[in-house]
């Protein structure tokens, strides 16, 4: 459930995302989003000491999610009949749909406590590092409940660099 929630916090209208923004979005944010725990634990680490399992836990994650998304990000590798609420987390809200982000925006604007049948309504999608298209794993069920919106621009993850990725982070951890 933790993905959802991520990318939920991740959006700064209700204004859907372009294609680019969502995988700057997730290449620079998400996947390093432990980056500067993994250093300092690093740091702390005396030589020849063997390193803490939560580093150790903290470098599996991001390696899992780094080939996740090179292979096509909110795949899943289990079967779907073997897949139960908890492990079918892998999906990733359609941050480029407007219907999507418009629902998602009202959530936030209305500070509503997120469960499962929340992300269930949503459109998810599956993205790949070196596409330029989106498979929609599920088509969420939207249909009819939002009114059409007029597309927008939100925040471009794509020219955050530097300390605005800072921010930006500390905004979605917020």
């Amino acid at each position: 459930m933790f993905r959802p929630i991520f990318f939920l916090h991740a959006i700064s209208s209700p204004n859907p995302l372009s294609l680019p923004s969502l995988k700057a979005l997730i290449e620079e944010v998400f996947i390093t989003r432990n980056d500067p725990r993994i250093a300092e634990l690093a740091a702390e680490r005396r030589a020849g000491r063997p390193k803490l399992t939560e580093h150790i836990e903290l470098e599996e994650l991001k390696r899992r999610e780094l080939a996740e998304y090179e292979s096509g990000f909110g795949a899943s590798p289990l079967p779907a009949w073997f897949r139960s609420t908890e492990t079918n987390k892998t999906e990733v809200p359609d941050l480029t749909d407007d219907k999507t982000t418009t629902f998602m925006w009202n959530w936030l604007e209305k500070d509503v406590s997120i469960d499962r049948s929340h992300v269930d309504m949503l459109r998810q999608v599956r993205i790949t590092k070196d596409s330029d298209e989106l498979i929609v794993s599920r088509a969420g069920r939207l249909k009819g409940v939002l009114a059409e919106t007029m597309e927008g621009d939100a925040d471009d993850w794509t020219n955050m660099g530097g300390e605005e990725v800072v921010e930006k982070k500390m905004e979605v951890e917020a």
